[in-house]
């Protein structure tokens, strides 16, 4: 929300949210290769910072939302495709279903579905 300072308002205390950025890439190349010759495929970019400079802003002061939680993703298969990558932290689920369990609800080991009306 904006508050007509140029000072963004990030507080959703009902809205549930959950983060899913790329620690690692599969079939990585080492930082030297990648600034010679960028392979989208193979190196990172810029969207994991971003995203978690976006999921500090959203709890920052202590705004947190009651359902929040920020996922590292290992071996995507491309610089911002989760859905190909393991989440060590829910079992090393595939990306793609440990975002479906996040949002319907699935194994123990995944927190409560996140797609419920909150009140």
């Amino acid at each position: 929300m904006d508050d007509g300072t140029n000072n963004p308002v990030f507080t959703y205390p009902h809205t549930a949210m959950a983060g899913w950025v790329c620690r690692s890439i599969s079939g990585q190349k080492t930082q030297s290769e990648c600034s010679q010759h960028y392979d989208w495929l193979h190196c990172p970019n810029n969207s994991s910072s971003q995203g978690q400079i976006f999921y500090a802003a959203v709890t920052a002061n202590g705004a947190q939302p009651s359902n929040y939680a920020v996922y590292a993703v290992d071996g995507c298969t491309g610089s911002e495709a989760v859905g190909g990558g393991t989440v060590l932290a829910l079992n090393s689920d595939m990306g793609y279903e440990a975002i479906e369990y996040n949002m319907a609800g699935g194994p123990n080991n995944v927190p409560a579905a996140q797609c419920a009306h909150s009140h």
